[in-house]
């Protein structure tokens, strides 16, 4: 036996349909003038949280605006302003952007290709050259010790 009648969740999905409401709507995002003018009402009025979230049918209970008030009370109009949500992205979107290959012709991909292993061969053969100076370098001190243990 299921939990809900068929009738009742086709009941329950026209009505959705029909006002076009959703769950995702009961969700709303106040704008810092608008905490503000509730808070001064609230002060004008002398009315308590509760009061003010009846009043202007704030979604979250009182708990909002009291943490509106605590907010605003330390910090300010820009302590209300609404904060991005999320993790920050850890790239750069200036990052070094070169022409894709799509809007390239072949013949300046192919230029631009040759040029690139043009590079990196001079780039190989100077890392070659400094190996072998390395190399040179360490097997001379490894001489020059060994005839300095000898000569004693």
């Amino acid at each position: 036996m299921a939990k809900y009648s068929a009738e009742l969740k086709l009941q329950i999905t026209l009505e959705a349909i029909q006002s076009k409401t959703s769950l995702i709507s009961l969700a709303r995002k106040y704008s810092a003038e608008f905490k503000q003018q509730v808070l001064a009402h609230m002060e004008q009025h002398q009315l308590s949280l509760r009061e003010t979230v009846a009043y202007f049918d704030i979604r979250g209970g009182a708990g909002v605006v009291s943490r509106w008030r605590r907010l605003y009370d330390l910090e300010g109009l820009i302590a209300l302003e609404s904060k991005p949500k999320g993790r920050p992205p850890t790239m750069s979107t200036s990052s070094r952007k070169t022409p894709s290959s799509s809007t390239l012709t072949s013949s300046q991909e192919l230029t631009q290709l040759r040029k690139e292993n043009e590079y990196l061969r001079a780039e190989n053969a100077y890392l070659k050259k400094l190996d072998a100076l390395l190399q040179q370098k360490e097997l001379a001190q490894k001489t020059g010790r060994l005839l300095k243990k000898k000569r004693k």
